[in-house]
């Protein structure tokens, strides 16, 4: 399983590729992957990467130990990364055996899934419900959307499931991470056409579906969900009055928005369902809604949605949150 078989090039067609080393591991070890960068190979097992190279058309091989990890297979893919703490540039992306997202540029590697790893209690998607029992890692594969330069893993949530059913995204000209539900896709690739490239997806039935098309189902209306991140001063700690919020949209947004909050730590949304009218123009570069919003002394969080019943779906480009301080404990 970690065999590495080779030939001369003069003889490849005819050769029985007799020739060949055992990459040094672990008697449950496995060769799971392979990739270039640049113009040199890795060689990824369960447990390690390996640095392969060769001299000659008859090749003299060497190979180099350079990480004690390894990909889980079909999650092995290539993506751009914007400039950050992640280095940026063209990297290898790919999830371990220890179910975290690392990226290797040949030389050093990064684990970039710390935000999603643990179950925080209030988002279903957490890497640690990956099961290691049975085929729950196996079933986990990844594509790369040269469209939107998106890193998608499709995985197994729950101990008991043994077909992917939730997807975490990876935006690689933001960094920013964000969940899908339901995706019950077996395999997912990218397809070129008429000078187009599309993300087809296939799922358990055998029906292909062509991803983020639209806000539509065929004729069924998907509905959106934005969650925002907590909100608060420095310090949850800190005693604030809030004021309002100044959202701005598209100017191409359309539809009947539904905004919800909570606030104080509290796990329960607003039972006020609070409707923003969207009507897209073309005389202005935004549109902007103003919504009060409550007293808190911890937190505040907010959440919009809408049926999707339109054409033109919305977009939130900015929120601007404004709040005025009232102190800060002692011996902060």
């Amino acid at each position: 399983k970690r065999g590495f078989f080779y030939a001369d090039d003069a003889t490849q067609l005819t050769s029985a590729w007799g020739d060949v080393f055992d990459l040094p591991s672990g008697a449950d070890d496995e060769i799971t992957g392979r990739f270039t960068i640049g113009r040199t190979l890795y060689v990824s097992t369960k447990y390690k990467i390996f640095r392969v190279s060769y001299l000659g058309g008859n090749p003299d091989w060497s190979y180099q130990e350079v990480k004690q990890w390894g990909y889980v297979p079909r999650t092995i893919k290539k993506i751009t990364l914007k400039s950050g703490e992640s280095g940026g540039g063209e990297v290898v992306i790919g999830m371990d055996w220890s179910r975290r997202i690392r990226i290797f540029d040949g030389v050093d590697d990064l684990i970039i899934s710390d935000s999603v790893e643990d179950d925080n209690g209030m988002a279903n998607f957490a890497l640690e419900k990956v099961s290691f029992a049975g085929s729950g890692l196996l079933v986990s594969h990844a594509v790369v959307d040269s469209e939107e330069q998106e890193y998608r893993l499709n995985v197994a949530l729950g101990p008991s499931s043994t077909q992917a059913n939730q997807a975490i995204v990876l935006n690689g000209r933001n960094l920013a991470w964000y969940a899908y539900e339901n995706q019950q896709f077996n395999c997912m690739a990218m397809a070129e056409s008429a000078g187009r490239s599309y993300l087809l997806a296939a799922d358990r039935s055998g029906r292909v579906h062509i991803l983020n098309s639209g806000n539509r189902d065929v004729t069924v209306a998907i509905d959106d969900l934005y969650e925002s991140p907590f909100i608060y001063q420095d310090v949850p700690a800190v005693v604030q009055k809030s004021h309002k919020i100044d959202l701005y949209f598209r100017s191409t947004s359309s539809g009947t928005l539904y905004f919800q909050d909570r606030a104080d730590l509290s796990s329960v949304w607003s039972s006020v369902l609070s409707r923003q009218e969207l009507v897209s123009t073309g005389s202005s570069v935004a549109l902007k809604r103003s919504i009060d919003i409550p007293s808190t002394h911890e937190i505040y969080q907010f959440r919009m949605h809408s049926s999707s019943s339109t054409a033109e779906p919305w977009t939130l480009t900015r929120a601007d949150y404004f709040f005025k301080g009232m102190g800060i404990g002692r011996g902060n």
